[in-house]
């Protein structure tokens, strides 16, 4: 399969696992789709986004060797397609030690950004609680911003904050 023509076809959810499922477990194929994700012309980066995504959730040992490029991806300018394609993993894999600082600052300023899309700063919710469980000086700040964002956001936002509030507290 040319994973580049294959992302032009159709963005529908039976595609998209089309494209998962080729890559499956294979590190030059999701290398591949990773490169067109990080490095495409045009709308290839954004159209990437999604199954990169479902492979990284399904497959997290082929994203994690790629974490530190993921990472300092997320510092710079993107489609939101693309933080949330890498947010979406980020709360599902157990982030090695070495990255769990880079990961919480750069996922605490997306939580906080209100103008990072909702599924952003949800995903990135869900990073920040994971890593602050391991680094329990953490919670006090992640409950005290929680707190405060809260009341201004959508119902999936507020469920989500709510549960880590409830769990946060005990």
């Amino acid at each position: 399969m040319n994973l580049e023509e294959a992302l032009h076809v159709e963005r529908s959810k039976e595609h998209v696992q089309t494209i998962v499922d080729y890559i499956g477990q294979d590190k030059d194929r999701f290398a591949k789709l990773l490169d067109l994700m990080l490095h495409g012309e045009d709308r290839i980066p954004e159209f990437a986004a999604w199954p990169l995504g479902h492979c990284g959730v399904a497959h997290p040992k082929l994203f994690l060797p790629h974490l530190k490029e993921l990472l300092d991806k997320l510092k710079r300018p993107n489609h939101q397609a693309v933080n949330r394609a890498i947010l979406r993993v980020l709360q599902q894999v157990d982030i090695p030690e070495d990255f769990q600082g880079q990961a919480y600052d750069t996922c605490f300023e997306i939580l906080c950004d209100r103008k990072a899309s909702i599924a952003e700063r949800s995903f990135a919710m869900g990073t920040v609680y994971n890593i602050a469980q391991k680094q329990p000086e953490l919670l006090e700040e992640v409950r005290l911003v929680l707190e405060d964002l809260i009341p201004h956001g959508s119902a999936g936002f507020k469920s989500k904050g709510k549960k880590i509030l409830k769990a946060i507290r005990g």
